[in-house]
């Protein structure tokens, strides 16, 4: 079994094809994606964030079936 993986904003900003200038849209992630009602909730240590990858990738399956 493989340990859970966790992605940073920019991590998952780029995980979901979010880049400006071929950089992660971190802003965009967060102000665009992060705060949606259905996105996972992230993991907190203080004032970062991290989201479990596969909780990211059944988000964005469930967004494909939709839309």
């Amino acid at each position: 079994m493989t340990p859970d993986r966790w992605l940073s904003a920019d991590e998952c900003a780029q995980h979901l094809g979010m880049t400006r200038n071929g950089k992660p849209n971190r802003r965009g992630f967060l102000e665009r994606v992060a705060c949606l009602p259905d996105f996972p909730a992230p993991f907190r240590v203080g004032q970062h964030r991290a989201w479990k990858l596969a909780e990211v990738d059944r988000w964005a399956m469930n967004q494909r079936k939709v839309g």
